[in-house]
């Protein structure tokens, strides 16, 4: 039977420290399991010490990490008009997002990948609006995170997403469903037509 020392009680509670820091982080802690199965392997009161210096590597390593994505807050963003007509000025208007704006960055669609960018805004900057590939040279930003689409066309019927970077360290995101008035009301027309028709279809059946 093998004798319970404090020197390898310590390095094995040291281990497990470790691997749960980096677990946390995201890094590879098998490799530094495979380190504290080989300190086993040195004498008891070298263990304790080649954990400790183990579990300070690890800190410093998870200290450089990049930080673990906060969850975003919903923000409202409203397109003004409403409405719009082919060939018109629009708005999408950020209405509640809170805070010192440091980056704003519009997309189009749902996606917030980087091919999906309309572009990127920086309050202050000399040169605040840094486009992206889905820029069409129609697209201007604003401090407070809105954004503008001039001489609208028909492919900008679809979502838009915007995600807003705030002082210390909020995110706020909103998608807006960008409607062309002239596509909407026909639209809506058929639908009238369509009950108007069950109406009369349900009127001749009672006839019957």
């Amino acid at each position: 039977m093998e004798s319970w020392s404090p020197a390898g009680h310590t390095a094995t509670v040291l281990a497990r420290r470790t691997w749960l820091l980096l677990e946390e982080n995201h890094f590879p802690a098998k490799v530094f399991l495979d380190l504290f199965l080989t300190s086993t392997m040195l004498q008891p009161r070298k263990q304790g010490l080649f954990c400790k210096g183990l579990l300070l590597a690890a800190a410093l390593l998870c200290s450089r990490a990049p930080p673990s994505r906060a969850l975003a807050r919903d923000v409202a963003v409203a397109a003004i008009p409403a409405l719009p007509a082919e060939g018109q000025n629009v708005t999408l208007s950020v209405l509640n997002a809170t805070g010192a704006i440091r980056e704003v960055s519009w997309f189009r669609g749902r996606a917030t990948d980087g091919g999906a960018r309309i572009f990127s805004y920086f309050p202050g900057n000399s040169r605040p609006q840094r486009n992206g590939a889905q820029h069409t040279q129609r697209e201007l930003g604003f401090p407070n995170g809105s954004m503008l689409i001039g001489a609208l066309r028909p492919s900008d019927q679809q979502p838009y997403t915007v995600v807003i970077l705030v002082r210390p360290k909020a995110t706020f995101k909103g998608t807006v469903d960008l409607l062309n008035g002239r596509r909407a009301y026909p639209q809506q027309l058929l639908c009238l037509l369509s009950y108007l028709i069950c109406c009369r279809l349900c009127l001749c059946c009672s006839c019957l």
